[in-house]
């Protein structure tokens, strides 16, 4: 099994060298936003021009979610942590 998951691992691509406007790993405490999320901001345009909620499997979720967050008065700076904190993520 440790052979599989070196070639898997060997095979994906470093995504903060092929996209460095990445989101896929943030890390913040949660008392900094609670109680001021707001679901609209969760919503995206979609191909009729009409807000709508999306889910996080979709391609580009993770910048959506990270602008909904970012829209917490509290909340004065993103760290785009990619070179720092490796993680995959996968679309299903």
């Amino acid at each position: 099994a440790r052979a599989e998951n070196q070639q898997l691992k060997d095979s994906v691509l470093d995504q903060c060298k092929v996209n460095p406007r990445t989101w896929d790993t943030w890390i913040f405490h949660k008392e900094a936003i609670q109680g001021q999320l707001q679901e609209e901001h969760f919503q995206r345009p979609n191909i009729y021009d009409e807000m709508v909620p999306f889910y996080m499997n979709e391609n580009g979720a993770e910048n959506a979610a990270l602008w909904a967050v970012e829209q917490c008065p509290s909340l004065a700076t993103t760290y785009n942590a990619c070179d720092e904190v490796h993680s995959w993520s996968f679309h299903l």
